[in-house]
């Protein structure tokens, strides 16, 4: 029962993702306010560290944090190339843009896998 708060957290997060990307999204708001995504990417790296956390959980029954943080990353690569593919990207700084994302995630990931472990 425990493993599913981490898994019911995450959704939760990844909830409240999705709906501050539509909203940030229909009023410009990753363009007008850069802090936005960034936001955006640390709850999301929150939600995948959890998530992971709790699915590498049903295999082995403490996962370690280089797993979960290698999972983590995977998922936040693929994400910066569908925003690449998607047009959503800036030409200018847009290694240092991507790069930024990739380590908000992967800061977030590493929150939500000690935030499982508490649970």
């Amino acid at each position: 029962m425990l493993r599913m708060r981490a898994l019911l957290v995450s959704a939760l997060l990844l909830l409240c993702v999705v709906v501050l990307h539509i909203v940030a999204l229909n009023h410009f708001w990753y363009w007008r306010y850069p802090w936005v995504d960034i936001v955006a990417h640390g709850v999301g790296g929150v939600s995948l560290g959890l998530f992971m956390h709790w699915a590498l959980s049903i295999q082995y029954n403490q996962p370690r944090i280089l797993a979960v943080l290698i999972y983590t990353l995977v998922v936040c690569v693929a994400w910066e190339c569908f925003e690449y593919m998607a047009g959503f990207t800036r030409d200018i700084g847009y290694a240092f843009d991507t790069t930024q994302d990739i380590l908000i995630g992967l800061l977030g990931g590493t929150v939500g896998y000690g935030i499982a472990r508490s649970i």
